[in-house]
């Protein structure tokens, strides 16, 4: 067996699946945006742009232990500064509105309630955390859905997204099944926690998940990928999906 490639009978945690999945997502997003352009869209986002990272960013409940344990793991001072920087943006969300509300949100809500929220949030202005000088400091190991979402629209409506049309890369997002993979449902309920409030999740609601084997972990992906197929061809056209996966993506899975 070779040392960079893990062994698939072992028994693993589901984030050891991570890496797959952001290469994955690398492939999906290119091919799209290879359509797109081959349509006449260009890709607006660059570096610099952080008015997505405003936005209420529903992770898979996977990733958020991911987003906690690398915090664990930087050094003292830095550490304490993110874990600052979570602390004020759990602050500012509490005197909005309850904390657990947005970790209940119903999935299936209409969409104008979705909207509704979304857009609440984003008034706020509450950056996340990991955002220094309007960019991503972890980016080699932001979440799935941070990776899938580019728009094609002028990159200023961003920040005024609520306003003015912004219009996304249409794509597969492997983000959607990865929120069912740790999901002891049958059939595989989605978990989403918004990412500014990963490290209020993992003291509040995180449960322990046994450990699979990395194959069975493939398995149950795969299982969720075409449950979540088969719920957005059932959706209607029209449907918003929240926050990020709003615009021009059709159902909510």
């Amino acid at each position: 067996m070779s040392k960079d490639r893990p062994d698939a009978a072992a028994p693993a945690s589901p984030q050891a699946l991570l890496p797959a999945l952001r290469a994955l997502v690398a492939e999906v997003v290119g091919a799209a945006v290879a359509e797109a352009e081959a349509q006449g869209r260009q890709v607006s986002c660059a570096a610099g742009c952080g008015a997505c990272c405003r936005q209420l960013v529903p992770i898979a409940d996977v990733e958020a232990q991911a987003i906690a344990d690398l915090v664990e793991r930087l050094p003292p001072a830095r550490r304490a500064e993110i874990e600052a920087r979570f602390a004020e943006a759990e602050r500012r969300i509490a005197a909005w509105q309850p904390l657990d509300s947005l970790l209940d949100a119903d999935v299936d809500a209409p969409a104008e309630e979705q909207l509704r929220v979304a857009a609440g949030y984003f008034r706020l202005g509450v950056a996340c955390p990991f955002l220094e000088d309007e960019s991503c400091s972890i980016y080699p190991e932001r979440p799935l859905l941070c990776r899938e979402y580019l728009v094609t629209s002028p990159a200023a409506h961003c920040a005024r997204q609520y306003e003015l049309r912004t219009d996304s890369v249409r794509l597969t997002r492997p983000s959607w099944s990865l929120a069912r993979l740790a999901s002891d449902e049958t059939p595989p309920q989605p978990t989403y926690v918004p990412l500014s409030l990963a490290l209020y999740w993992q003291r509040e609601r995180a449960r322990p998940v046994a450990p699979q084997p990395l194959a069975v972990w493939v398995a149950r992906f795969e299982a969720a990928s075409r449950l979540v197929a088969e719920k957005l061809a059932q959706a209607e056209p029209d449907a918003v999906v929240v926050t990020m996966h709003r615009t021009t993506d059709g159902g909510a899975p």
